[in-house]
């Protein structure tokens, strides 16, 4: 194992004894902050893994595919379990709820992009990074600044499927705090 494996697993170990361990029981904000640092942990940690697999790895490298897979799938169901709760939660005044939302939406597709990069470097133009770390954060400020903007920054999507997918990001990201909005404006009328 490198240094940056154990940092990450760490990281993820440390950040799920947190979420789980009765004995730390957290108000709701903290253990979301946890929750969040432990997604992005994962999200870096299977970047590295993608990047840098293992000699074990490379005798089967379907494995890797799985991998981001798995954590694809993952990240996609919390988003489904996330927007089904959301008017639940609007409605209970978790306001907060719709900024973790959001960070998952921005988290969620920092990794779609980035393997979309990493199965065609022609999918986006004007990545200049060669370390894994490098990488996984630029597509995490490309998805941020997607999500808060029609722009994506320096990086620039070229191929179908990167354009596709940023319109898409786009989409979701509007239409969430779109409804925020008209939630807390509903509230706001009714008192």
């Amino acid at each position: 194992m490198e240094v940056e494996e154990i940092i990450l697993l760490g990281i993820g170990i440390v950040c799920f004894y947190l979420v789980l361990n009765e004995k730390y029981k957290l108000n709701e904000n903290y253990r979301n902050i946890i929750f969040t640092i432990l997604i992005i942990d994962g999200y870096f940690f299977v970047v590295y893994k993608v990047i840098n697999p293992s000699e074990d790895v490379l005798k089967n490298p379907d494995f890797i595919k799985y991998l981001s897979f798995i954590f694809l799938v993952l990240m996609a169901l919390l988003l489904v379990f996330m927007i089904w709760r959301f008017g639940k939660e609007l409605i209970e005044e978790n306001r907060t709820y719709l900024i973790w939302m959001l960070s998952y939406i921005v988290l969620m597709f920092s990794f779609i992009y980035f393997i979309i990069y990493h199965y065609n470097n022609d999918a986006f133009m004007y990545v200049e990074n060669e370390e894994w770390y490098e990488l996984a954060f630029d597509f995490l400020y490309y998805s941020f600044s997607r999500g808060l903007t029609f722009g994506g920054g320096t990086l620039e999507p070229m191929s179908f499927l990167a354009k596709l997918c940023s319109l898409v990001q786009t989409v979701i990201f509007y239409f969430v705090i779109a409804k925020g909005l008209v939630a807390y404006n509903k509230d706001k009328k009714s008192k």
